[in-house]
């Protein structure tokens, strides 16, 4: 039986990496390095689901084709689009000129929601640190900033469904990457 990959389901195993509920002590470190990679994966599937859901609708008999269309976004893309979205918020020059028409830079009168940031932020970070945990021998990594990260990772996503259908959310899944097919098809 195929089914989504589930965000809740991926916190859910980062949380259990992690050690919550364990009590006190440090988990292995390979555990630690896969719960920061679970968590960054929660939000990223969260993001792009939404991102196809608004393409695809929500019909369960086109299952198969959101899944594929799915697997055309690169967390590379998803990166920029956050990146883009923090500098509009903090009023950054430099954006590219389409992306500052559509999400407002300084010069507009319509600020990029709050919660939106918080999102993006979360992404960015998450991000970086996954990227650590998988290649980076070096990477120190504890419990106590793992739990963080993953709690980054929940409140992120939590955040994103709360967040009201506005203008800037939808330009922030069309954002997001998109077809891709010949690469990733």
């Amino acid at each position: 039986m195929k089914r989504d990959i589930r965000p809740d389901e991926l916190i859910d195993v980062a949380y259990l990496l992690a050690g919550r509920g364990s009590g006190p002590g440090r988990p292995r470190t390979i555990r630690l390095r896969r719960a920061i990679s679970s968590a960054y994966y929660g939000l990223f599937h969260e993001l792009v689901d939404w991102a196809t859901w608004k393409v695809v609708r929500e019909d369960a008999r086109r299952n198969a084709e959101r899944w594929a269309m799915a697997r055309w976004y690169q967390h590379a893309d998803v990166r920029r689009v956050c990146d883009w979205v923090v500098a509009a918020a903090g009023h950054a020059r430099g954006l590219p000129p389409g992306v500052a028409a559509l999400l407002g830079d300084s010069s507009t009168s319509v600020p990029v929601p709050a919660e939106l940031v918080d999102v993006a932020d979360a992404f960015r970070k998450l991000h970086e640190a996954r990227q650590r945990a998988d290649y980076d021998h070096q990477f120190g990594v504890t419990k106590v900033d793992t739990m963080m990260l993953v709690d980054a990772a929940a409140t992120a996503i939590d955040t994103w469904r709360a967040m009201p259908d506005c203008y800037h959310s939808d330009i922030f899944l069309t954002l997001l990457g998109g077809p891709r097919p010949a690469k990733n098809g």
